[in-house]
C-alpha cells in the first residue's frame, strides 16, 4: 500500500519507491549505531546514571560526558527538537495514509476521512485529526 501511495505522485516508481524506503531505514540505523557506541563511551558510571535525581538517564549521560549544565541543556534540547520534528513528520505520514485507505474504503468511516474540499483541493480536517486521537489511544490499549 505504501508503494502504491508513493507511486500516485512519482515518476520512475520501480526504482524510487523502494529506494525511498530503503536507503532512509538503513541511514538512519547506522547513525542510531553510532550514537548508541558514543553513548556507551561516555556513560561513565551506569549506577549514576540509572539512579539519577532527573528520572531521564539521557540528562545524566549529558552532564557527565560534558561537566557543564549549559551544554547538557543544549544537547537536551537538541535530542526534543529532533523528536518533535519526527513527530510532525509522523502525523503527516500517518494523516496521508489514513486518506489512502479511506478512498479505497479501507476503513471504517470511509466517507469521512476521504473528503477533499473542493474549494481548496485538499484533504478535510478529519483526516488530520484521526491520528493524534487515535494512536495515543492505542498506545493506552497496549499498555494497558
Amino acid at each position: 500500500m505504501l508503494t502504491w501511495c508513493v507511486g500516485a505522485e512519482v515518476n520512475r516508481v520501480r526504482t524510487r519507491a523502494p529506494y525511498s524506503i530503503i536507503f532512509p531505514t538503513v541511514s538512519n540505523a547506522i547513525l542510531q549505531f553510532a550514537f548508541v557506541i558514543c553513548l556507551l563511551f561516555t556513560i561513565g558510571n551506569v549506577d549514576t546514571v540509572t539512579n539519577t535525581n532527573t528520572n531521564l538517564p539521557m540528562i545524566e549521560v549529558c552532564y557527565l560526558a560534558t561537566k557543564s549544565v549549559a551544554a547538557t541543556n543544549i544537547f537536551i534540547v537538541a535530542i526534543f527538537f529532533i523528536i518533535l520534528i519526527a513527530t510532525f513528520n509522523t502525523f503527516a505520514s500517518v494523516s496521508r495514509l489514513t486518506w489512502a485507505f479511506a478512498r479505497d474504503h479501507g476503513l471504517p468511516f470511509s466517507r469521512t476521512f476521504s473528503q477533499v474540499s473542493e474549494r481548496k483541493l485538499v484533504r478535510d480536517i478529519t483526516t488530520y485529526e484521526f491520528p493524534p486521537r487515535f494512536i495515543p489511544s492505542l498506545g493506552c490499549l497496549l499498555t494497558a
